[in-house]
């Protein structure tokens, strides 16, 4: 039974978020706030958590009197899955701001079988990661690109390749943010097997608003996503803050809800961030849950 959910897994997950593609995980939603939304960030994004959804993005965080901003994403899920993002950012007033960040989605302990369908051996299928970002604050406008080295060992083999995103944020008014991002141009896989195989990954185009309510502490975000041989998909999430510091969340996309909430508070120059998502898991019944913790100052 655990070997035909773990297949289910790998096949249901990677169809899900590519039609069982290469590079799959690389579209996957990454931090408690995108998770929450439903995957909807293309223009919301304004920390260092910008280095998975639009790079443009990251220069947001000098309003916020940031110069330095981590973040630890983690999310246990059911089935031995498990989901670890870190990222840093540092912004050059006047000049750029430089971000890298780390990500892995894996599997552990999958029960390999023989074409009889007889036990052979355990193995794991981790799928990783690694992200430089730049971008660059125009006032009105906002512009970045990320470079992406990723690497997909499943049992003894391994797929490498390099994908980058560009990305950029306009306000053409107070209260309105649109933002567009192209992820994993580029992006082919070639893996180590006796024919050394390669498979090109989709990418994807993003086009999103974020709508700030001038009379009420809410915000709106919305997003478009066309990924190649994809139909076009729809993302939509709300933020309710009670109190600018302390807040909820609520997102709905692909016929699932996903919500959570944020809190965050000033200490000896610093800001202390936790957020939290739960999602409808796309394997298992119940819920997926998803956790960042965040340091700026």
């Amino acid at each position: 039974m655990k070997a035909f959910s773990i297949f289910f897994v790998v096949i249901f997950g990677a169809a899900l978020y590519g039609q069982g593609k290469a590079g799959a995980f690389l579209r996957r939603p990454v931090g408690s706030e995108m998770v929450a939304f439903g995957g909807a960030n293309a223009a919301n994004v304004k920390d260092v958590n910008a280095i998975y959804a639009n790079p443009a993005g990251l220069p947001e965080m000098i309003k916020y009197d940031l110069i330095n901003q981590a973040q630890f994403y983690f999310s246990p899920q059911t089935l031995g899955r498990r989901e670890v993002a870190a990222a840093y950012a540092r912004v050059f007033p006047t000049l750029f701001t430089v971000a890298v960040g780390a990500y892995q989605y894996a599997i552990d302990d999958i029960d390999g079988r023989d074409q009889y369908g007889f036990p052979t051996e355990t193995f794991s299928d981790q799928q990783s990661y690694f992200s430089l970002s730049i971008a660059r604050d125009f006032h009105y406008f906002s512009a970045g690109v990320t470079a992406k080295y990723f690497t997909h060992s499943l049992g003894a083999y391994t797929g490498t390749g390099v994908a980058f995103d560009a990305g950029a944020r306009y306000a053409p008014i107070r209260w309105v943010t649109l933002g567009v991002a192209a992820q994993n141009l580029g992006a082919t896989v070639g893996w180590d097997t006796p024919t050394s195989r390669e498979e090109e990954a989709p990418m994807s185009l993003r086009f999103g608003v974020k709508i700030e309510q001038p009379w009420a502490p809410l915000t709106i975000v919305a997003d478009g996503v066309q990924t190649t041989d994809q139909d076009l998909a729809y993302a939509i999430g709300a933020e309710y803050r009670i109190i600018e510091s302390f807040g909820f969340r609520a997102g709905f996309h692909n016929e699932r809800f996903s919500f959570g909430g944020f809190a965050h508070h000033f200490m000896y120059g610093y800001l202390l961030q936790l957020q939290y998502a739960a999602a409808e898991d796309i394997v298992s019944a119940g819920l997926s849950h998803h956790v960042t913790l965040g340091v700026g100052f």
